[in-house]
C-alpha cells in the first residue's frame, strides 16, 4: 500500500487509525491485517486503503463510499475478532476517527488549484494552501487550534 490513492469521491469517508504497536508477536500481527486487507476488499462501499509505519507508530486510512458501508465493516464478524486481539495484545495505543471527504487537490494534472495559484504568482511549488471547499463553508463554533491559522 505504498501509494496514495487518486480518484477517490467527494463526499466518501476516511477512517483514520493511528496506532502505536506494543512489539507483541508482530508477525502474527501482519498476517492478520493482510488477511483483513483481503477481506475488506470484498466489503461492498470500500474504496481502498493507505498504510504506512514508523516503529512503533502505524497509520492506517481505509476509505468507503458511506457511513453505512462503514458501519457494515465495523460489525463484520472476522473484523471484531481482529479489534478484540489488536487491543489486547498488539496494540499499546490507538484511535479511530471517522471524517468526510469535502475537497481534493495535489499532484494531479487536473489539479485546478495548481494552476490558478501559480497564474496568480501567490505561491510556487511545495507551498501549502489552506482551502475552503466552495460551497461548502468550514463553519465550527471551535477556535483554530494552530497558532497563526484561521479556517
Amino acid at each position: 500500500m505504498s501509494q496514495i490513492l487518486k480518484n477517490l469521491p467527494v463526499g466518501s469517508y476516511a477512517v483514520v487509525f493511528p496506532s502505536i504497536s506494543s512489539g507483541v508477536d508482530e508477525e502474527g500481527h501482519e498476517k492478520l491485517l493482510a488477511e483483513l486487507y483481503r477481506r475488506v476488499q470484498e466489503t461492498e462501499g470500500f474504496l481502498g486503503l493507505e498504510s504506512a509505519s514508523s516503529s512503533p507508530f502505524k497509520l492506517a486510512v481505509a476509505y468507503f463510499d458511506s457511513l453505512e458501508f462503514i458501519d457494515a465493516w465495523r460489525r463484520n464478524s472476522e473484523h471484531i475478532a481482529a479489534k478484540n486481539k489488536a487491543r489486547s495484545t498488539w496494540l499499546d495505543d490507538w484511535q479511530i476517527r471517522i471524517c468526510k471527504i469535502e475537497d481534493i487537490f495535489g499532484k494531479q494534472s487536473n489539479d485546478y488549484r495548481k494552476n490558478a495559484v501559480n497564474q496568480q504568482g501567490d505561491c510556487h511549488a511545495g507551498c501549502f494552501i489552506v482551502h475552503k471547499p466552495r460551497n461548502n463553508p468550514v463553519v465550527s463554533s471551535q477556535k483554530p487550534r494552530l497558532p497563526g491559522v484561521s479556517l
